[in-house]
């Protein structure tokens, strides 16, 4: 499977999340748009305006088999259409997704509507995510947001700190827990997680693997990294 793959420049960890997750079902072609290290809607939203830039650089061709845009929060403030827009425009015929796309999808497949909701955006852009949540049909039963606003800080978060902050979400009414942001190394501790808590756990990272093999029409049983991945849903 070949997946066109375009990421921010100041995210430093979707290239090891996705390799983790995919491994050799998939050649990654990464592409990578200019970005400043940190997370506002201005910011973000200058992200998606090289996507065709960024592509047509690298030289990926319409032989790709998904195109996946790597940003959750720039893809929400932006507008899933208008990155889908971009995406057909310079890849056109070729399935796209984006991190939120890929998790929507992800929990109607799992059958979770009811989402415990963690992020590690400064307020407005967590605030973002759960009304974009909200607003295609998730109940948020508990959330937190990190408060971290430098890309290369969120890749950093340890994840001994991180399983702690996901474990203190309030579970007892959510179907499942979204854990957002292709910067953060999660997808070594999704199993863990799940058997902490009995849900499953579908992360940015996680998700997008999940649709571009989804996509692609590659079958979907990967063991480690949570029932999303191994077809348990």
């Amino acid at each position: 499977m070949r997946v066109a793959l375009i990421a921010l420049a100041s995210d430093h960890g979707i290239r090891g999340e996705m390799g983790l997750l995919l491994g050799r079902r998939a050649e990654l072609h990464l592409a990578r748009v200019s970005a400043p290290d940190k997370f506002d809607a201005k910011s973000l939203t200058a992200t998606t305006a090289d996507i065709g830039r960024a592509v047509r650089w690298m030289g990926l061709a319409d032989d790709m088999d998904v195109a996946a845009y790597g940003c959750t929060s720039a893809t929400v403030i932006v507008g899933e259409d208008v990155v889908a827009q971009s995406l057909q425009a310079v890849l056109p015929g070729v399935p796209a997704t984006t991190p939120i796309t890929a998790a929507r999808g992800a929990l109607g497949r799992l059958g979770a509507r009811r989402i415990a909701l963690l992020t590690p955006y400064p307020r407005p852009i967590h605030r973002a995510i759960a009304d974009h949540l909200s607003r295609h049909g998730m109940e948020i039963v508990d959330e937190r947001g990190l408060g971290i606003a430098i890309d290369r800080e969120i890749t950093d978060y340890p994840a001994a700190d991180l399983r702690a902050r996901i474990l203190e979400l309030d579970r007892r009414r959510a179907e499942a827990i979204f854990v957002s942001c292709t910067s953060l190394r999660v997808a070594g501790i999704i199993a863990d997680l799940e058997s902490a808590t009995g849900l499953p756990v579908v992360t940015s990272n996680q998700a997008l693997a999940w649709h571009c093999l989804e996509l692609a029409g590659r079958p979907t049983n990967l063991q480690g990294f949570g029932r999303l991945l191994a077809g348990r849903c």
